[in-house]
């Protein structure tokens, strides 16, 4: 009866906050879904789904954040919408002894085709996936199996120097009220713990 009961909760919840809306690329209406779900921890990562006519075309997150008493990581994101295409923007950042949680920044351009399905036509992803995953601190062999796996697992072109400092720019600049809402107290809290913070 209470696994019943908390599977009933989950869903009921999703239910009562979702909110959709309808947004036109190319001349094609999709449906924009706000959706709740729980993360490892049972805490709401909050997700958008992009559907054209009931088919799921894209799930991006906008808000999770896990944590405990010595540590918190967060992911951020948005999207911007022109007249023929749809821009992601992804945000990764850590405070305190979480060695495991990533840092970094991504933005994914997408068209959608005559067939009415999404096209990846530009993307941009620099992130440090832990502490000891940071890339200018790799051997030449590790980085590049290193840039390949997070290529693939992130589905964008990992970028260096200028074009991660000018992306790191933008990306921050879309985000930055959510940025300064979930990481505003950070200094205070984080500074003289083991791990520090990093925004």
């Amino acid at each position: 009866m209470k696994i019943k009961v908390t599977i009933f909760f989950i869903i009921f919840t999703s239910f009562v906050f979702s909110q959709t809306k309808t947004v036109t690329i190319s001349g094609f209406s999709l449906t924009v879904k706000e959706v709740f779900l729980p993360n490892d921890s049972g805490d709401p990562i909050k997700k958008l789904q992009f559907l054209k006519d009931k088919t799921k075309l894209h799930t991006h997150t906008i808000s999770e954040s896990m944590g405990d008493c010595n540590s918190i990581s967060i992911e951020l994101g948005d999207y911007e919408i022109s007249d023929s295409t749809i821009t992601f923007y992804s945000y990764w950042a850590h405070a305190g002894d979480a060695p495991a949680s990533p840092y970094g920044i991504r933005k994914q351009v997408y068209i959608l085709t005559p067939e009415g399905k999404l096209k990846q036509v530009k993307s941009g992803i620099y992130i440090e996936e832990a502490v000891n995953k940071i890339p200018h601190e790799l051997e030449k062999a590790e980085l590049k199996q290193y840039v390949k796996d997070v290529e693939k697992k992130y589905n964008a072109k990992f970028v260096y120097g200028k074009d991660k400092e000018n992306l790191f720019k933008e990306v921050k600049e879309k985000l930055k009220e959510p940025i300064q809402k979930e990481t505003k107290h950070w200094k205070s809290v984080y500074k003289d713990k083991l791990g520090g913070y990093k925004i």
